[in-house]
């Protein structure tokens, strides 16, 4: 990986001075502009806020302040990132305002400097082509708080290039993120899914199918979520957000995407939702069948076009929009009959979106997803197993387990391979065995598998 001295941030929004305040806090030097000096100052008062705030709850140590701001040096002249090994544009989500700022960073930067894009939705490959340098273009989709969420969506294109991927690497060791890669695609990953969650709900308030208040419980109770839609869009001023990047998918995708009537009327007239009431249980059902088979009929459709893989979608939810669950861990859970019925639901209420076929599949199979928490991958002799569970710590179930062993089995029966290397998804490598395993197998009077487990272990260990 290559050593990043410097990164510039163009933006000082949210966004910007959260990534900004990130990569400070883990040493290295930030250069943060924008066009405009009240928003660089109101920048580095909310991040010495943050910064306070961390230490008053011992998450940080004492003086860190100082030293951040030391590390951040905030210009509204573009040419003081001339320097900088990695600039992050984290502007108005708007892909003729992100090209002109490419172009001009193009006149300014050497050729080797790697540009990256946090937008949410458009294409890389356009913002890439708009420049000198399109090997030296790739995405880094932050998610909110850039300074605390642990998820980085990372887009690469076919032409990116090895050192642009080793600086990408680099700055994702360095802010101990979880980065998961996905495909230039609408909305990449974790947007694909999760906009059209959050417009559903609006459908179904639209159709009277459910009030806010029953909408937002039965949301957060079935994907064990922080905030429900309205809750979300409240507490981030969301509905010009949401209106924006659903009007994007919609023109990107196809109608099942945009906008839904009621969200453009509140776009227009610029009134917020009433969060206050009772949920209604009577609501409950018909909300979570909805809401369910809107999220497996989209994330099934992502990973079957190739945006990402089931485990990275999973990981998505649960480390970026801090989910309990995966989508494909709960469609297990349903049951792969109810997952499809549900997701056929949605089907046909919206003829442009197609069954997609691996849920087809495993449908017409009768057969659970494969969902693998650890990879294996071989280059010349050494074969690499990874660990792909980083919302858990990494922590060893009886199903880590059995993946790892399999993929010992694989490497072992491979003349080729002399030497093994494990690693893990995430800033811990493993935090040892999953305690709730135990937990839930003790609940069940399941302690033959306690034991199972146990022999397993170290009978990998010993391998």
């Amino acid at each position: 990986m290559a050593t990043l001295n410097k990164v510039g941030i163009v933006g000082a929004g949210n966004m910007g001075a959260g990534i900004a305040q990130k990569i400070a806090q883990e040493g290295c030097e930030v250069v943060l502009t924008d066009i405009s000096q009240d928003a660089l100052t109101g920048a580095m008062d909310n991040i010495n806020k943050t910064l306070q705030e961390g230490v008053k709850r011992k998450i940080l140590k004492a003086g860190i302040e100082a030293e951040v701001r030391a590390r951040i040096k905030t210009v509204t002249d573009l040419r003081e990132l001339g320097e900088c090994q990695l600039i992050i544009e984290a502007v108005f989500e708007d892909l003729s305002v992100k090209n002109e700022l490419f172009k001009r960073l193009d006149e300014i930067c050497p050729p080797e400097t790697v540009f990256a894009t946090n937008t949410s939705t458009l294409s890389v490959k356009e913002m890439a082509a708009s420049t000198k340098r399109p090997d030296r273009v790739i995405g880094l989709h932050f998610f909110f708080p850039p300074a605390i969420n642990r998820l980085l969506e990372v887009i690469f294109l076919e032409e990116t290039s090895e050192e642009a991927k080793a600086v990408s690497d680099s700055l994702t060791a360095l802010m101990g993120k979880v980065g998961i890669i996905v495909a230039d695609a609408p909305g990449f990953a974790v947007n694909r899914f999760f906009i059209p969650w959050a417009n559903e709900g609006v459908r179904l308030l639209d159709e009277g199918v459910g009030d806010i208040p029953s909408i937002d419980h039965t949301a957060m109770e079935t994907f064990k979520a922080g905030m429900g839609p309205f809750l979300f869009m409240k507490a981030t001023d969301g509905i010009p957000l949401a209106y924006h990047t659903t009007s994007i998918l919609g023109e990107r995708l196809n109608k099942f995407y945009a906008p839904s009537s009621g969200l453009v009327e509140r776009f227009k007239s610029g009134e917020k939702y009433d969060i206050d009431g009772e949920p209604n249980p009577e609501m409950f059902q018909p909300v979570k069948d909805r809401m369910l088979g809107v999220i497996f009929l989209v994330t099934a459709l992502l990973v079957d076009e190739g945006v990402a893989t089931m485990v990275d979608t999973d990981i998505g939810a649960k480390v970026g929009l801090r989910w309990g669950s995966g989508p494909f861990e709960m469609m297990n859970r349903v049951g792969i009959d109810k997952a499809y019925s549900l997701a056929k639901a949605i089907v046909d209420r919206n003829p442009e979106i197609k069954m997609p076929a691996n849920l087809e599949r495993q449908y017409n199979n009768e057969e659970p997803w494969d969902i693998r928490y650890v990879s294996l991958s071989k280059k010349g002799p050494i074969g690499y197993i990874v660990i792909r569970r980083p919302e858990a710590l990494n922590a060893l179930n009886e199903t880590i387990i059995s993946q790892i062993g399999q993929c010992l089995d694989e490497l072992e029966s491979d003349e080729s391979i002399s030497t093994i290397v494990i690693g893990s998804l995430g800033k811990e490598f493993v935090a040892g065995a999953d305690v709730g395993f135990f937990v839930q197998c003790l609940k069940d009077n399941r302690v033959e598998d306690v034991e199972a487990y146990g022999i397993l272990g170290h009978e990998i260990l010993s391998r």
